[in-house]
């Protein structure tokens, strides 16, 4: 279930009430309980906060100042949040929609939990192409290397995406991950169902 272990058996209580300083989180009826120690974690993390909770919340992750923001929905400066990208949560997940490569709109869904060895994943349909008009080139593994690449019109260099194939056509057709996710300061407006990318870089800039 968690970290690409397959399936495992959980627990289901009754959600506690959980709270950020004095103010009481939102959350949903239920939560699972696991051995997150068998996810090789080494500690780094005790619970995970799911989409029962966030989908009621604005947040957004500074990931060069290492924090997490919890904000006022219908008080942004959107402006100055960066390039804006239509979130869709009806199927559980959040789930954007991106031009690739200046030419095909995917459907990826956002996973902070993804890190371990790619930025996201993308199917054999989009890979194979770029390979063999040498965009990307192949590192081992069925992990590939894009030197750039345009997403939501915008350039990025050294990218690497694994090819997989989502079979179940679950909404989405591949993932992004933490280490994509983690070159901008990232906003999660789920209650307007708006996703915000601002490259660190250009935050550097201001």
């Amino acid at each position: 279930m968690f970290g690409g272990r397959g399936v495992e058996r959980v627990n289901t209580y009754t959600a506690p009430k959980l709270y950020l300083g004095n103010v009481q989180l939102l959350t949903g009826p239920t939560v699972l309980t696991c051995d997150l120690s068998a996810s090789g974690n080494n500690g780094a993390h005790e619970a995970i906060l799911g989409m029962d909770c966030l989908k009621h919340y604005c947040l957004q992750t500074d990931f060069a100042a290492r924090k997490l923001r919890f904000l006022n929905s219908d008080d942004l400066k959107r402006e100055s949040l960066g390039r804006a990208f239509s979130m869709d949560c009806t199927i559980g997940v959040p789930v954007v929609s991106m031009k690739l490569l200046g030419e095909r709109n995917l459907r990826f869904m956002l996973d902070t939990g993804f890190y371990q060895y790619a930025d996201g994943t993308l199917p054999g349909e989009v890979i194979r192409p770029a390979v063999q008009n040498h965009i990307a080139k192949e590192m081992g593994n069925r992990i590939f290397l894009f030197e750039t690449v345009g997403i939501g019109a915008e350039s990025y260099k050294t990218l690497s995406f694994a090819e997989m194939q989502i079979e179940d056509g679950g909404g989405f057709e591949g993932y992004i991950g933490l280490s994509f996710m983690a070159r901008h300061v990232v906003t999660f407006d789920f209650p307007k169902g708006v996703l915000y990318l601002r490259s660190i870089s250009a935050q550097a800039r201001r």
